[in-house]
């Protein structure tokens, strides 16, 4: 225990990540080391955009916005019945769907097995959408050669779909040589805004561009009359 307390990587994320820790053992997330869970903290960009992304992608240790994770093919993962799917064997086909399996078993694409838990918002009923059941899932990137052919389901509830939520957990970014903390913040005055390039209730800013923001749209005030409401007041 001396050795490992005396990785300063292994240290800092013990100090402000401690349930990313048990995350990653709880679901198995065995496909990234310490020093690359430690590059991600320490950064704030999200994979896929420009956004702030106040998530990780355990699977493969990504760092994603709320946006990306919802919607992108390669956050959504899949089960191992669906999986399989693209491992055909030359076999009869009575014996397809064992072999099917045990081949994706031989490939070992990068996995995770998920927590029994409500996920989704907590709006539903009872706080999310009960799964009660672990579930070996597999990264979509790995097993599908191309996500914009047959891998990519024809429905998908995003917000509503438990498997997006399960392989996901908030992060923070580790700054100023891990002596500080930076979790991020949602903006009270975009509270009702839905526009997604400019002010939207769901993005996260650094205290930094929190800052930019406020000044791009104005300081944030309690709307008279209206009892825990908020909008952006700008300057006249």
């Amino acid at each position: 225990m001396e050795l490992v307390n005396s990785v300063h990587q292994y240290t800092a994320i013990i100090e402000h990540c401690p349930n990313i820790i048990r995350a990653i053992v709880s679901i198995q997330a065995a496909a990234f080391d310490c020093g690359t869970l430690y590059r991600a903290l320490c950064t704030s960009r999200c994979f896929t955009c420009n956004r702030f992304g106040d998530h990780l992608y355990l699977i493969d240790c990504r760092r994603v916005c709320y946006f990306c994770f919802i919607r992108r093919a390669e956050y959504f993962p899949l089960t191992s019945r669906e999986a399989s799917r693209f491992f055909t064997p030359n076999a009869k086909p009575q014996s397809n769907t064992k072999s099917s399996r045990k081949l994706l078993e031989l490939a070992k694409p990068l996995s995770i097995l998920s927590l029994p838990g409500r996920y989704c918002s907590a709006l539903t009923t009872r706080g999310g959408i009960l799964q009660a059941r672990r579930l070996r899932l597999y990264d979509r990137r790995t097993v599908v050669q191309s996500l914009a052919g047959s891998g990519f389901p024809q429905s998908d509830n995003t917000t509503r779909e438990p498997k997006r939520f399960m392989a996901i957990i908030s992060a923070p970014v580790l700054l100023n040589a891990v002596r500080q903390v930076d979790h991020g913040f949602f903006c009270l005055g975009c509270r009702d805004e839905t526009d997604e390039k400019t002010k939207h209730y769901r993005t996260k800013y650094t205290t930094e561009e929190m800052s930019e923001h406020i000044a791009s749209y104005g300081r944030v005030e309690r709307m008279p009359m209206i009892p825990g409401r908020f909008m952006h007041v700008t300057k006249d």
